[in-house]
Parts: C-alpha cells; sequence; structure tokens
C-alpha cells in the first residue's frame, strides 16, 4: 500500500493505492474536497504509486507469493498518522480481502484521527494521540526509512523461523 499524495502538497495523502491480484485505488473524499482536488487531478501520482507499490513488491518478496490475508488476522502498521488517510484507504482495501479481523497499530497520531479510526478496526493499538500534534517524525529519535535489504533480511528471518 502507498499512499496517494496530493499534487502539490507531497506530505498530504488524499487516498491510497493497494498493489497485488486485485489492485484498487482508494480516495478519501474528506481529503480530496479539503485540497480542492478532484481523482482526475491525481492520474499522474495513482499511476505513480502503482509503478513503485509493484517494483516494491518485487524487492520484497522476490518469488515468494504473497500471504494471503482472508480468513486470518490482518495487522496493519504504519509509523505514524497524520491526516489518517492512507490507513483508512489500506483497511478500507483489507476489508474487501476477507480477513478475520484488522488490527491497527500506530505509535503516534493526532487525537482526533487515532479516535476516528477505532471505527474501522477490530483492534488498534497507539502510544500517543496528543490534541497538539507536529507529526510522526517529533516523536522519534530516529525516524529513518527502513531500507529494502533491511526489510527483506527480516522476512527471511521471520519466514525461518516457521
Amino acid at each position: 500500500m502507498k499512499g496517494i499524495e496530493a499534487p502539490g502538497t507531497p506530505a498530504l495523502a488524499v487516498g491510497a493505492v493497494v498493489d497485488g491480484a486485485a489492485r484498487e485505488v482508494l480516495f478519501e473524499a474528506d481529503s480530496l474536497a479539503a485540497a480542492g482536488l478532484t481523482q482526475a487531478d491525481c492520474a499522474a501520482g495513482v499511476e505513480a504509486c502503482l509503478a513503485e507499490t509493484a517494483a516494491v513488491r518485487c524487492r520484497l518478496l522476490g518469488a515468494r507469493a504473497p500471504q494471503r490475508v482472508s480468513g486470518r488476522t490482518a495487522i496493519l502498521v504504519a509509523d505514524g498518522l497524520a491526516t489518517g488517510a492512507s490507513a483508512r484507504a489500506a483497511l478500507r482495501a483489507l476489508h474487501n480481502r476477507g480477513p478475520l479481523e484488522i488490527w491497527l497499530a500506530v505509535p503516534v497520531g493526532p487525537q482526533e484521527v487515532v479516535w476516528k479510526m477505532r471505527g474501522m478496526t477490530d483492534r488498534l493499538i497507539f502510544l500517543e494521540a496528543p490534541r497538539d500534534f507536529r507529526g510522526a517524525a517529533a516523536h522519534y529519535t530516529d525516524f529513518a526509512p527502513v531500507g529494502d535489504d533491511e526489510a527483506v533480511r527480516l522476512l527471511d528471518e521471520l519466514l525461518a523461523r516457521r
């Protein structure tokens, strides 16, 4: 899953794309309206997101098949919430794949956004929900992204324990 960024405002997600056998493009109507955009305004961003998501999936999974979600507990993990648009879109996409339960785990997000997520998940796990939210990075000592090589190594370790 990758957030669709509003043209000209890269920090603002207005939806998300979900790659795989059932590719989905999900927009957040409220986020689009707040930015004064239509879905058509985001067409180039959607195509870029789909291409990037497919490339990342290839790098991370290699020859492995994606894990099935149907009938299982799916846990969506995010580094933090800002508007919640990407997380809401990802949760809707997960619902469409038929999991038994969906959990959302985030360390931090604005209080009003975190509360809205409660009704979209079977279990919500969070550490902080400040009223005066100033971005997820402010709550980390090190907010550097995990590289693909590290992610592949961690996935390989996990799968080797099964």
